[in-house]
This record gives C-alpha cells, structure tokens and sequence, in this order.
C-alpha cells in the first residue's frame, strides 16, 4: 500500500511538469521549468534533474522573457513583471526605553545613586519620511527623553570666601533633552516583503532644559547644541500599509556652554573641557509605522 502512495505521488509531482514554463536568460540559455514564484527581484523555479527535483532563482535583471503555465487556467502568460510599487510615504511614533551616556560625577560621593537614577528614563519619538527610490529616501526626526530624580534635606556647605555656614534644604532634576533632525535614510526588504528594514543617520538640532530645585529655590539650565543621530529600525508589517515597529537609535551631542537662572539672576557660562555636559542617549523604542 505504502508503495502504491508512493508511486501515486511522484507520478502526479511528474505529471505536474508536463505544462512546463520557459525562461530565457541574457546569456541565450533556455530552461524548461516550474515556476513557482515571480517576484519584482527574482524569479523562483524548480526542475527535474538526475531523477529528482532541484530549486533555484534566477535575478529578473538576468532574464530577458518568461512564460509560465498560470495554475486553473488555460492561458499562458509571460514577460518580464513590472516594477513593484513600494510605499514612498511613512509616518512612525513610539516610546521606549533610554539610557543616558554622561559619567556620574566623579564627585558625586553619597550620591552616586541619586546620579545613576537619572542616567536613564522614556523617550517618546516620531519620524515622517518620503522614499524617492526603493532604497533611498529623506525625512524628519523628532525625540524626547526626560528622567527626573529630587532628594529632601540635604546639607549644603556655603563658602563665600570669609565664612562657612550650612544649610539644609531639598535639591532636584527634571531633565529633558530634544533632538529633531532631518534624516537620510537607506531602505532594504527581506525576501518575502514582509519586513522593512531602515538605517539613516542625521544632524541636526539637540537642545537641553533642566527644570532643577537648589536649596528649596527654582534653578532652570537651558542649553542647545548640533546634534548627530545613527538609527536602525525593523518594521514588521500586519497589513498593507501597517507595520508594527522597533528601532534602536544613538543620539550624539556635547554641551560647550550653559545658561543658568537662579533666584532671578540669568548667566551664561562657556564652560571649560571638564565643566562640558554629554546628551548622548541610546534609545529603544517600539511603535506602529504608517506606509503610504
């Protein structure tokens, strides 16, 4: 019985041949086949050799015409196929995780982890871009982080050159860092269509805003600077036009000076080497993409 179904099968895979397809190479050569796949990049096929059947693909940029056997058809059809349309458009937004880059003060002492707390908190991202090619297009960035972190009763020393008092007073931060930039971005899809994958890289502005608390009174530290970003995102796609998105991105920036408000007095300071505030952020963020 088992060699009856077996016979049985490779009798109808055989038989499956006998409307074979036809396709012609650059190179002149002919190759009687099954096609079983036509895609805008390759053309998939399968043939009969040495007793047994072998796969392979073909490039369509290699091929000069085809023709296959349409399957519930009597109608052959052939020709190179036309140029997918891929989305030009996409339109993303997320949020996720950050870390923050900047080294915790190497005088930080007993507050390290008061330091450390605020080397990491969300970030909330959109990005509109425009493909003017399968593989290349241009577009816009946008990202925000903020991490925030306050301790109560502190003591502060006051050294003001004659003599030495303490104080006892809460201290915060509530930091948020921008970066928005126009991007160029580099496009390429897995073989079955099913996911876009998307590198681009960009420079553009980065701006810093600490909304802190020193010794119970309002210290608001503002700065901006040019800002680099490095970006690598995969989108998964649930429909036509939705996809289902992760990125991993670097952000890249080093504050040369800083403009400082406290107890009504404004200052700007141009600060030395040492005194210079790294922004760099690595974010993860997940989030739904759009694609027009």
């Amino acid at each position: 019985m088992k060699k009856i179904i077996l016979f049985l099968f490779f009798f109808f895979y055989i038989i499956s041949f006998n409307a074979q397809d036809l396709i012609i190479t650059k190179s002149g050569d002919s190759i009687r086949c099954q096609i079983t796949k036509i895609t805008s990049d390759y053309i998939y096929f399968r043939y009969l050799k040495s007793g047994g059947v072998e796969k392979s693909l073909l490039p369509v940029s290699e091929i000069t015409d085809y023709q296959y056997f349409q399957p519930g058809s009597p109608n052959q059809k052939g020709g190179i196929p036309p140029d997918r349309k891929y989305p030009r458009f996409r339109l993303g937004a997320g949020g996720g995780y950050t870390y923050r880059v900047e080294k915790i003060p190497d005088g930080a002492g007993d507050y390290k982890d008061y330091f450390r707390k605020l080397k990491s908190g969300f970030n909330i991202e959109t990005e509109v871009g425009y493909f003017f090619k399968k593989s290349f297009g241009v577009g816009l960035r946008y990202n925000f982080f903020r991490t925030k972190n306050s301790i109560d009763n502190v003591t502060f020393i006051i050294d003001d050159g004659h003599t030495i008092d303490t104080v006892i007073g809460n201290m915060g931060d509530d930091i948020r860092i921008h970066y928005l930039e126009p991007v160029f971005y580099y496009r390429f899809f897995n073989r079955n269509e099913k996911v876009a994958w998307t590198a681009g890289v960009s420079l553009g502005y980065a701006a810093f805003v600490n909304k802190a608390m020193l010794m119970n009174e309002d210290l608001d530290l503002t700065s901006s600077t040019v800002g680099i970003s490095v970006i690598l995102g995969a989108d998964f796609f649930v429909a036509e036009n939705l996809a289902v998105g992760l990125t991993l991105s670097a952000d890249i920036g080093t504050l040369t000076k800083m403009t400082r408000v406290y107890k009504g007095t404004k200052t700007t300071k141009q600060l030395a080497v040492q005194e210079r505030v790294d922004i760099s952020l690595i974010n993860l963020t997940a989030g739904v993409r759009f694609w027009k």
